[in-house]
């Protein structure tokens, strides 16, 4: 959670309501969660709820998604496979437990396994 600091972030968004996470992100960044798009950071527990939250309009060119528990189950490693390959995503990091995903156009599309 201290990584996402290096970031410029303004505006976040929790898919899953998580009071620890809201928590954390209220400490690290000094800010609340919005309900104003576009979103700097989405945060998603649960992969079902990604895909609904990567519309055109909760992003944009420098969002990044933040998902825990990518490998939790069959469903999430296939929802976590497919968002690999959606051309909008062009920087994917596994940490295993969790993943982040970057959209920025000007960038090759890349991934990146990190065993923490």
């Amino acid at each position: 959670m201290k990584s996402i600091a290096y970031f410029p972030i303004n505006t976040v968004r929790i898919e899953d309501k998580n009071v620890n996470i809201e928590r954390s992100i209220q400490e690290v960044l000094g800010k609340s969660p919005s309900n104003t798009p576009p979103f700097d950071l989405i945060y998603c527990d649960a992969l079902h709820t990604t895909i609904t939250s990567i519309k055109k309009e909760n992003i944009h060119n420098d969002s990044m998604v933040f998902l825990n528990n990518i490998y939790q189950s069959t469903v999430s490693t296939a929802t976590w496979e497919t968002l690999l390959k959606d051309p909008k995503i062009t920087v994917s990091i596994d940490f295993f437990y969790c993943g982040v995903l970057f959209f920025r156009r000007e960038q090759v599309k890349q991934h990146f396994k990190i065993r923490i």
